[in-house]
């Protein structure tokens, strides 16, 4: 925490948290005395003489003891219906439940919420309304929670139309705390009725261990679902897949990684994955996973544009395709993310992949060049073969849902009509 003086110059810091190495989620909390010039505080992360990432959530800091203020007192608030994210069927109840978390208790006179419903626009589907909170106790994190119900059944609503429903509730000093939800109604994705192999779509995100990204994939009609692999550089060479189970049960096909992105990357372990772990380790993944015919093996991911690193790595993709097709031959091998690319692709990488991969966040333009490219390099190197994407997106913050839904659809578009196969919005 650093304090600042009326003229914003830092007059103090104190540490509220400190860690190293790898660690789980875990709470932090601290007392902090602020210096008597303090007139405000910030919160700041540094990073020391370290690599890697951290991720932190739920920062808050409350005044308290003598000479304190009331400050504000929500946390957050949840909108959330029995479906998940919000995708309601036709003939399912229209009752949300609300739920707000704050760091104080909430005085009676604050405990009503003003809510309403809007279409895409803004426009509000009927008149603003308001729902009495009741207490809920206090939740692992030790926020006090309140609750209540929103019901949207007297409300206008077609099927297929994008909604939100927007939350005020009175802060202290005469401020407001505002939130919204999305929703929409959609009947069954006629996706769901066919098998994971007639739709050319695939479902991936950056952390492939959460189960409602399963759950909401299936909803939408996505039938090929990125799982997360891990496979043991010791022998056995044990292998696993998070959540295979669930994306089984939902009869979803599922693409799932060997280890040698930590080769192309350098990262963790690396040097554990010899020649030998490799091998064996791909072949358990695949007899553990591939042999009923419902899963994909991806070799690696967006290795570095270096000569030093494709030669290093070309033969670690020869050694888990080979070991898939030793076991699995029918299994399909997509290669790694690293698009059309003179460096790999001359040194021979396409004869040990089924299937070549691309990745890519430019514009429409940029899908064409790309496809483009693969024919060209195809001719001089030969191995052709089909082309998948997946990744296909663009860097949408501070865009509106409107321009990014259009983004997708003329991406999409472009990209079979240049002749890919399967594409995965990132």
């Amino acid at each position: 925490i650093q304090w600042l003086d009326g003229n914003g110059k830092v007059v103090g810091s104190a540490v509220a948290a400190d860690q190293f190495g790898q660690n789980d989620w875990k709470q932090a909390t601290k007392r902090i005395s602020a210096p008597a010039s303090a007139v405000a505080g910030r919160f700041q992360l540094a990073m020391l003489k370290t690599h890697g990432w951290v991720e932190i959530d739920d920062l808050s800091a409350a005044a308290v003891g003598a000479g304190s203020h009331e400050g504000k007192r929500i946390a957050r608030s949840l909108i959330r219906h029995k479906r998940v994210g919000n995708l309601l069927y036709p003939e399912d109840e229209r009752t949300f439940n609300l739920k707000v978390e704050t760091v104080r208790p909430l005085p009676e006179a604050r405990r009503t919420a003003t809510w309403s419903l809007h279409d895409y626009w803004g426009n509000e589907q009927g008149d603003p309304r308001t729902l009495s909170l009741k207490s809920a106790g206090r939740n692992k994190a030790r926020r006090f929670v309140y609750e209540g119900e929103i019901d949207l059944a007297n409300l206008p609503m077609d099927t297929g139309r994008y909604y939100e429903i927007h939350l005020s509730m009175p802060e202290s000093g005469g401020e407001t705390f505002t939130d919204f939800r999305s929703l929409a109604i959609l009947p069954e994705a006629p996706a769901r009725k066919h098998p994971w192999k007639q739709i050319p779509f695939t479902s991936r995100n950056w952390d492939n261990r959460v189960k409602d990204y399963i759950l909401l994939s299936d909803r939408l009609g996505i039938r090929t679902i990125g799982l997360r692999s891990d496979i043991s550089a010791k022998p056995p060479y044990k292998a696993g897949v998070s959540l295979y189970k669930l994306a089984r049960e939902l009869d979803m096909g599922v693409v799932i990684n060997t280890m040698i992105w930590k080769l192309e990357h350098h990262r963790d372990n690396y040097k554990d994955y010899d020649e030998t772990a490799l091998r064996e380790g791909t072949k358990n993944l695949a007899l553990k996973y591939a042999m009923d015919g419902n899963a994909i093996i991806t070799l690696g991911n967006e290795p570095p544009e270096l000569d030093a690193r494709a030669d290093e790595v070309k033969h670690a993709y020869q050694i888990c395709y080979e070991a898939v097709k030793e076991v699995t031959p029918d299994t399909l091998v997509v290669g790694t993310a690293v698009g059309p690319s003179e460096r790999y692709l001359s040194r021979g990488i396409g004869a040990w992949k089924d299937v070549y991969d691309m990745h890519t966040y430019g514009d429409p333009a940029a899908i064409r060049k790309m496809l483009e490219k693969y024919q060209r390099l195809f001719k001089k190197y030969g191995h052709p073969k089909p082309v998948w994407a997946t990744e296909l997106g663009l860097n949408s913050q501070g865009l509106t849902r409107r321009v990014v839904a259009n983004s997708l659809i003329r991406k999409f578009s472009i990209f079979f009509a240049g002749g890919g196969e399967n594409a995965s919005w990132f």
